[in-house]
């Protein structure tokens, strides 16, 4: 409840007497912690909810969080210029970024603004996340921090068509999914320090994909036939499924995680050039294989060849620490041919 509406006229006198206009007025939008600087504007300390151009006053320092989520704003003139937490604007009527803090320690938050076209105007430094997703008229990712610490999300913006901005280094996720208009991913982060996901777009090649990705890599459902561009470093699994790959040239040869190319049908004929070394399940079910030579040596936990043209067996791994799938294929497999090539941990369906 602000002041004025249960204090009455000599008890506002008197609060005036004791924090003074300014003071005052910041207790009106509950910031009861804060210090004038030497060039007449405030930094001050708490939580604030509501429209920028509200604050009766100019801050250029904010310690918390700021909410002005769902105003129907049109632009932020009248924020702080420095957000020590986060910063909240999505879901208004933001055509731009203008008048927004300048550094936000947090994260920033500008998702569902459907007027939105570019960031221009954002924020230079993020210290945690930064969320532009679902903005169906983001064309453009120009004007992104180059840093970004936390995680970055671009996903769901029918329109964008390019990553050129975007932040080079990310020490969080990359969460680039479901943008149909995409169909590069050239001036994309370079490192991405946990999982890197370019998931339903309309990517031909990973040409410009991150060099190092510490997490895991997901490119399912796009349009590549090849591996020809693929990042140097992956720190987990790898999704490549529903695709239309024809070679697997081009994998990590160890994979510490789980590896799904799974569902490129008649397009994929050969396991040649997928990893050796598979930590967790491998998936290479529903595919045109008549062979499993050039497959994996070890797998960490299960194998999948299922919905396959496979007449034998030879070329699986030799140790399976989960189950074996092996149905669907021209061969109808029996329980003994698969332990005759394969020592199986868990069960097998045949």
């Amino acid at each position: 409840m602000k002041l004025k509406e249960f204090l009455n006229e000599k008890e506002m006198e008197t609060a005036l007497e004791i924090y003074g206009e300014e003071g005052l007025a910041l207790r009106k939008i509950g910031i009861n912690k804060y210090k004038k600087l030497d060039d007449g504007s405030y930094e001050v300390w708490g939580d604030f909810k509501g429209k920028p151009n509200d604050i009766p006053i100019e801050i250029k320092i904010f310690h918390g969080n700021f909410n002005c989520i769902d105003y129907g704003l049109e632009n932020l003139y009248g924020s702080p210029e420095i957000i020590d937490g986060d910063f909240y604007c999505s879901n208004n009527e933001l055509a731009t970024l203008e008048g927004c803090p300048e550094i936000v320690n947090g994260s920033f938050n500008c998702s569902h603004n459907d007027n939105l076209t570019s960031l221009k105007g954002g924020p230079k430094i993020v210290g945690r996340n930064f969320d532009c997703s679902n903005n169906i008229s983001l064309i453009s990712l120009e004007r992104a921090p180059e840093i970004v610490k936390g995680s970055f999300a671009c996903y769901k913006n029918p329109n964008l068509t390019s990553l050129k901005g975007a932040p080079k280094k990310i020490g969080g996720s990359f969460n680039c999914y479901e943008n149909r208009g995409l169909k590069t991913l050239e001036g994309g982060p370079k490192i991405v320090g946990s999982s890197y996901d370019v998931s339903d777009n309309n990517l031909f090649n990973l040409k410009g994909v991150a060099e190092k990705i510490g997490g895991f890599f997901d490119c399912y459902n796009n349009n590549l036939k090849n591996f020809k561009e693929f990042p140097k470093i992956i720190g987990k699994g790898i999704n490549c499924s529903y695709n239309n790959l024809e070679s697997l040239e081009g994998c990590p040869k160890i994979v510490d995680g789980n590896f799904d190319c799974s569902h490129n049908y008649e397009h994929l004929s050969s396991l040649k050039g997928c990893p050796k070394i598979v930590g967790g399940n491998f998936d290479c079910s529903n595919n045109n294989l008549f062979t499993l030579e050039g497959g994996p040596e070890k797998v960490g936990d299960c194998f999948n060849c299922s919905w396959n043209n496979l007449t034998s067996l030879e070329g699986c791994p030799e140790k399976i620490y989960g189950h074996f799938y092996c149905s669907h294929n021209k061969k109808q497999f029996t329980k003994e041919e698969v332990e005759s090539v394969c020592e199986v941990r868990g069960n097998i369906n045949v």
